[in-house]
C-alpha cells in the first residue's frame, strides 16, 4: 500500500494537494480525513445509483442494488487509528449510502460497524490476511449473490455507541455495475463492470450534472460489453476508439433519464479539455475534445425527439446501441 494515501487524497480532493514531505504519518487527523473521503465517495455513488437504478428497464444485465459501499480499515496506513476514529472495533464499516437507494431508507449511516452479512459473520466471510479492497469486495460479492437468490439482505450492524442491530433490505433492480474511488491519477475506467472515478478527476467537476458525464460514459462501456468484447476480440486502437465513440454518445441518454441535463456532456469535455489541454481525452485511443463534444451534441436533438414522441416515458436508447450483454 502506498504510504500516506488517505492525507494526500484528502488534499488533492480539497483543492489542498502539498508534496509528500509535508505529511508524517503520525499527523494525519484520522477523525477530520475520514470523512471527506467518505463524503466523496458518497457522491460517486449517489450519482451511479441514480444512472443505473433510472436505465434498469433497458439493461439485459441487471441486478439486485441498495446503493451501499462497504470499506475494509485496512486500506488506510494506520488501521488502528482509522478504528479509533470511526469508533469501530472490528475491520469493516459502512463507507457510503447511495442517495436516494433502499440503503439510505433503511436508516444506514456512514461509519457504523458491519458485522455481519447474510448471517455470515465478516470475520467468517473475508480471508484475514486479504489487502486493501479484498475483503470489501468479497462483502459485496456475497451481498450481491443474496440479492439475487432473495431479492433482499440483511446486514447487522453497530452505529457508533449504539448495540448492534439486524437491519433487511431488499433490493431495487439497478443496470449492473458497482463504484469506487481510486486514490491517483485523474482516470475513469471500468473494467467489465467495476466503475473507477480518481477523486481528484471527480472533485474537480463541481457540478453533479458534468460529473455524471463520466460516470455515465463508463456505464455505458458496461452496459455495451466493451471491455469483454475488447479482450475476445483483442484490444487494438481502432476498436478501443470505436468503443469510445459509442460510449460517448449513450452518455447523455443514460443521463437524461436519470434526470440529469444531457447538454451538461458536451460542457464536461469542453471545460476538461480547455483546462488541460486535452489530457484524457487526447489519445491515440480517444478522439480530441472537440470532436468528442461535436458528437455529443449531435446526439441531443435525437434524444429530444425520442422523449417528444414519448412524453413522460422513459428515453429508449436500444434500438440506437444493439448488442449489450445480457450478463
Amino acid at each position: 500500500m502506498q504510504r500516506l494515501w488517505l492525507a494526500l487524497a484528502c488534499a488533492a480532493a480539497t483543492g489542498l494537494l502539498a508534496p509528500v514531505t509535508t505529511f508524517a504519518r503520525e499527523t494525519i487527523d484520522y477523525t477530520s480525513a475520514i470523512p471527506i473521503w467518505q463524503a466523496h465517495e458518497a457522491r460517486l455513488l449517489s450519482l451511479g445509483w441514480r444512472l443505473a437504478r433510472a436505465n434498469a428497464a433497458l439493461c439485459q444485465a441487471r441486478q439486485g442494488a441498495i446503493g451501499l459501499m462497504l470499506a475494509d480499515v485496512r486500506r488506510y496506513d494506520d488501521p488502528d487509528r482509522a478504528r479509533a476514529a470511526l469508533g469501530i472495533d472490528g475491520n469493516v464499516a459502512i463507507e457510503a449510502v447511495a442517495a436516494g437507494s433502499p440503503a439510505q431508507a433503511a436508516g444506514l449511516r456512514a461509519g457504523a460497524e458491519v458485522l455481519a452479512v447474510g448471517g455470515e459473520p465478516v470475520t467468517a466471510l473475508a480471508d484475514p490476511r486479504a489487502k486493501r479492497d479484498e475483503t470489501s469486495d468479497a462483502l459485496h460479492d456475497r451481498i450481491d449473490s443474496l440479492l439475487a437468490r432473495q431479492g433482499k439482505v440483511t446486514l447487522r450492524i453497530a452505529p457508533p455507541g449504539q448495540p448492534a442491530r439486524d437491519v433487511t433490505i431488499v433490493g431495487e433492480p439497478a443496470c449492473r455495475a458497482r463504484f469506487a474511488l481510486i486514490r491517483q491519477g485523474t482516470t475513469a475506467q471500468t473494467r467489465g463492470f467495476s466503475i473507477e472515478i480518481a477523486v481528484q478527476l471527480l472533485s474537480e467537476v463541481a457540478s453533479d450534472d458534468e460529473a455524471a458525464t463520466m460516470i455515465a460514459h463508463e456505464l455505458a462501456h458496461n452496459i455495451l460489453g466493451h471491455w469483454q468484447r475488447d479482450v475476445a476480440a483483442g484490444r487494438t486502437y481502432v476498436i478501443i476508439r470505436r468503443n469510445e465513440r459509442e460510449a460517448d454518445r449513450m452518455a447523455p441518454w443514460l443521463m437524461v433519464n436519470a434526470s440529469f441535463d444531457p447538454a451538461a456532456a458536451p460542457r464536461f469535455f469542453a471545460n476538461w479539455g480547455q483546462r488541460h489541454g486535452g489530457g484524457i481525452t487526447r489519445a491515440p485511443t480517444h478522439d480530441s475534445w472537440q470532436d468528442r463534444m461535436a458528437a455529443i451534441t449531435a446526439e441531443l436533438p435525437v434524444i429530444a425527439a425520442a422523449r417528444a414522441a414519448q412524453p413522460g416515458q422513459i428515453a429508449d436508447w436500444r434500438s440506437r446501441f444493439p448488442g449489450q450483454l445480457a450478463n
